[in-house]
């Protein structure tokens, strides 16, 4: 997650990541990743969606303001 936090901005300039009024929203399955891990910090809100993660990444992303969504 640490290097997660890193790369918003260059996910965003490749338009990887789109920022909303919310936060940074990421869709990881589209970028490969099928679970989030709590390592690292958070210190920006981001919208993660994925199909799994651990219970300290989903409590990092909603301490800096994000959330974690359900796949659609």
């Amino acid at each position: 997650m640490g290097e997660l936090d890193q790369q918003v901005s260059e996910l965003v300039a490749n338009k990887k990541a789109k920022k909303t009024k919310k936060g940074i929203k990421l869709d990881l399955n589209k970028l490969g990743y099928d679970k989030l891990l709590g390592r690292g910090q958070v210190t920006q809100p981001l919208i993660i969606q994925v199909d799994s993660h651990s219970e300290s990444a989903a409590k990092k992303i909603e301490k800096a303001g994000g959330k974690m969504i359900k796949q659609e």
